[in-house]
């Protein structure tokens, strides 16, 4: 059942066969009761039987998915560390003025979708003139 539904060619991160969603995240999922298999199933469209699987290939490796999981832990710490540190004065991304506060504007970050007829057409008429 588990060979043929899950495989391990993808980065080296064990995953359902023809998915990128990987046998960790299903198995952390289920086991942490934020759902039930079909519920899962449903809503990554899959197949029970795949959640199964992998629920059973992380049981059956158990050691190397856990060594697996903590490798996967540090790099995504390591990786938000570096990306913080590279922020100027830890402001998140919207946050930033353009030119870094050298007395430029602001970047209007509101969606086009939440703007009136005006501010559009606003828009167009600034890029136009430059």
């Amino acid at each position: 059942m588990t060979s043929d539904r899950i495989e391990t060619d993808l980065m080296d991160v064990p995953h359902v066969v023809g998915r990128r969603i990987s046998v960790i995240q299903i198995y952390r999922q289920i086991t942490d009761g934020e759902w039930t298999v079909d519920e899962l199933a449903e809503d990554l469209r899959l197949d029970p039987e795949d959640v199964h699987a992998a629920v059973e290939y992380y049981q059956t490796n158990h050691q190397e998915m856990e060594m697996l999981r903590e490798r996967m832990d540090k790099e995504k710490t390591a990786l938000r560390d570096q990306i913080a540190a590279r922020r100027p004065d830890q402001e998140t991304p919207e946050a930033v003025p353009v030119g870094h506060g050298l007395g430029e504007p602001t970047v209007d970050r509101t969606p086009i979708s939440e703007m009136s007829d005006e501010e559009i057409e606003e828009l167009h008429t600034t890029s136009d003139s430059e």
